[in-house]
């Protein structure tokens, strides 16, 4: 009886729609990535170290920059510029320079200074667990990053991370130096 009951549940018009449903998805997603091409090899070693990796110490230096004035400007509340910064201009940063344009300019910084036989090597061992390990901790992915980093940074805009801090900061009634002339 449980074995019938179980067949009717399965072989009512709903489920077999749904089964029909899902089945269709599934082919049309297959079909979906056999016709998107695979990553250049640049894009695929970017993918495999992780931007995450490769942008926040670029980043975390051409903040400290913006933020060195903030904190003289503001002695006694350093702790809390420091929290706007963590939780709004960071954040909202990091959304900018981890999306694919800059991995795409970083893939092609990647594909000039890397044959492709040596991107692939590099895409092999950063999918390995102690390569994993490597990118999160050292600093030396970045020889030549700094340049494009900055580049990319005046390219791309973070003003509206900044303003959206420098506005948190003039809430909270703390003073906001001004910028020196040249």
């Amino acid at each position: 009886m449980a074995v019938r009951q179980s067949y009717r549940i399965v072989g009512s018009p709903v489920i077999r729609l749904g089964l029909f449903v899902l089945a269709v998805a599934a082919a049309f997603s297959r079909s979906a990535d056999a016709q998107s091409p695979a990553p250049s090899p640049g894009r695929a070693l970017v993918d495999a170290i992780g931007i995450e990796n490769i942008m926040t110490f670029p980043m975390h230096q051409q903040m400290l920059v913006f933020m060195r004035p903030l904190q003289e400007a503001n002695k006694d509340r350093q702790q809390e510029v420091f929290e706007v910064f963590d939780k709004i201009v960071m954040p909202q940063a990091m959304l900018a320079f981890t999306a694919n344009p800059i991995k795409d300019q970083i893939a092609k910084y990647y594909q000039q200074n890397f044959s492709p036989s040596e991107l692939q090597e590099l895409i092999i061992f950063f999918s390995t667990p102690v390569g994993k390990k490597f990118a999160g901790k050292s600093s030396a992915l970045a020889d030549g990053l700094p340049h494009l980093a900055i580049r990319l940074l005046g390219s791309v805009t973070v003003q509206g991370a900044l303003r959206g801090g420098v506005n948190e900061l003039q809430k909270r009634g703390m003073t906001i130096p001004k910028a020196p002339n040249p």
